[in-house]
């Protein structure tokens, strides 16, 4: 019997994204429990039941106003508005905030106020005012990490291109974005260090692999790769593939490590899975990341060519102890049910 009820506010897949996936997980997840619930995807106007089936936006609004805890996962500003008529139809909400960006601050210290708990994914996405006693109270910090429970095996055509190669680098990056005009997921950074690498002689053949799913990366991949000597390319190559529904877990599996060369960030999704793995991770060290990551200085591709070069002349292992934070995520539930 399912006595307790949530429901989410986000979106789910398409497009992949490391927020959309969560709550994919999540949901998942949530079927297994004793909370009933669906997620409302306000932009696209749609909502999905915890079996991952759709339902029309009646029973979604019969849901909410039946809903205990309303957790909002959205980034827009409506998020505000939906936070506030929840609190007036007497429903205890929780915020997640993904990243480590503010936007209007001042509607983000009002979302505060209106929330009964805001999760942040790490210490570094927690703004220092917050460290104000009144405001400590309201927040946690609360990895988004889930594992994902069903496989999606990569097609033969991409396994094929990456099957004759000793060592494996892989990256991926959601959508083409910019934050104060420099690359959010760091795709320059990326396309530098191949170059590099062309450059160097390696007893084993590499390849280095960008998944994006957005397509959005597709000219400027075709320009920089169009501008390297080509070579050495037998040696060292850089495939390319932006097919939507290539798992980026899948390539994990088959991967000797992956790099995050994102210059803002939150709880990266593929370091989690990467360190789940057992795969060695690169990143950039923007925010706070797990401990059995590689950290390079944000920004700086010699300093990441420096690590990739270590990484591949020395075979270096990851040593990790894995941790699922949805049981973390149903507690803070709880406690909220319970009148904390």
């Amino acid at each position: 019997m399912r006595n307790r009820s949530v429901v989410l506010f986000g979106a789910l897949p398409p497009p992949i994204g490391g927020v959309s996936i969560h709550l994919e997980r999540f949901l998942n997840e949530l079927e297994k429990s004793d909370w009933a619930g669906c997620l409302i995807d306000i932009k696209r106007r749609v909502a999905t039941d915890i079996y991952g089936g759709n339902v029309n936006l009646w029973v979604a609004l019969s849901l909410f106003f039946k809903a205990e805890i309303v957790h909002i996962h959205i980034s827009n500003s409506i998020k505000v508005i939906i936070a506030f008529l929840s609190r007036v139809l007497g429903k205890k909400v929780i915020y997640t905030h993904h990243n480590n960006v503010i936007g209007n601050k001042y509607l983000f210290q009002l979302l505060i106020m209106v929330c009964n708990k805001v999760v942040f994914v790490n210490d570094k996405c927690v703004p220092p005012k917050f460290y104000r006693n009144d405001l400590r109270r309201k927040w946690e910090v609360i990895p988004a990490f889930i594992p994902p429970v069903k496989p999606h095996p990569l097609p033969g055509h991409v396994l094929d291109a990456i099957s004759s190669y000793d060592a494996v680098l892989s990256t991926n990056a959601y959508k083409k974005s910019l934050i104060y005009g420099e690359e959010v997921y760091g795709v320059d950074l990326v396309l530098k260090l191949y170059a590099k690498l062309v450059s160097c002689d390696f007893e084993k053949s590499i390849v280095l692999v960008f998944f994006d799913p957005s397509g959005t990366h597709k000219s400027q991949v075709e320009t920089v790769l169009g501008s390297i000597d080509a070579s050495k390319k037998a040696e060292v190559a850089f495939l390319y593939f932006s097919e939507p529904s290539l798992s980026f877990f899948e390539l994990l599996k088959i991967s000797h490590a992956s790099i995050r060369a994102t210059r803002t960030d939150g709880d990266s999704l593929s370091i989690r899975e990467s360190l789940f793995l057992g795969v060695p991770v690169i990143t950039s060290d923007v925010v706070d990341r797990p401990k059995g990551c590689v950290l390079f200085r944000s920004g700086c591709a010699d300093d990441l060519f420096l690590k990739v070069l270590d990484l591949i002349n020395n075979d270096s292992a990851v040593n990790s102890a894995p941790q699922y934070f949805f049981s973390d995520v149903i507690n803070l539930y709880e406690k909220l049910r319970g009148g904390e």
